[in-house]
């Protein structure tokens, strides 16, 4: 990925992570926030080639953003995020296989 791309991700995870702990918090769906640096996290990593390894950078630095404007212990949510992102990245590159071949 280039520079440019790289701040933007990382631009866009730190307003995903205020708008998520100043303004999200208040939508409870049966208990639940929404959280978009989760869904952020499956995206990147789902659509992202299994050999890249920016994704699992930007989960460690999403779940660290989390940590910091949450009030549970830092390295929580890094972790989760991490081992999520990890296993990702193992499922689509030893268990899933995409042709985009035209061979049948």
């Amino acid at each position: 990925m280039s520079v440019v791309k790289n701040i933007a991700i990382a631009l866009a995870f730190y307003c995903f992570a205020l708008i998520q702990s100043s303004f999200l918090i208040h939508f409870n769906i049966y208990g639940f926030v929404p959280n978009l640096i989760l869904i952020s996290v499956l995206l990147l990593n789902l659509f992202e080639s299994p050999e890249k390894k920016s994704g699992l950078f930007f989960s460690a630095f999403g779940g660290f953003l989390v940590d910091v404007f949450s009030n549970r212990p830092i390295g929580l949510n890094l972790l989760i995020y991490l081992v999520l992102a990890f296993a990702i990245k193992y499922l689509l590159k030893n268990h899933v296989r995409i042709s985009f071949g035209k061979n049948i």
